[in-house]
């Protein structure tokens, strides 16, 4: 993440953990890093996979 940081470069982090569970797993450095330095967004409602699923598409 730092190095992405220093270079500029574009990331993007997708994951289904929650911001609990990323400060679990990898610390307040990293998750503080994310949440400082990132536009998060969350997604919720239905699996849209499931959702086609059950109709069929």
């Amino acid at each position: 993440i730092n190095t992405r940081l220093c270079e500029n470069r574009s990331t993007i982090v997708s994951t289904n953990c929650s911001f609990d569970e990323l400060l679990r797993k990898y610390g307040p450095q990293v998750t503080s890093r994310l949440e400082g330095e990132y536009l998060l967004l969350s997604f919720s409602g239905r699996d849209i996979r499931l959702l086609r699923k059950e109709r069929g598409t």
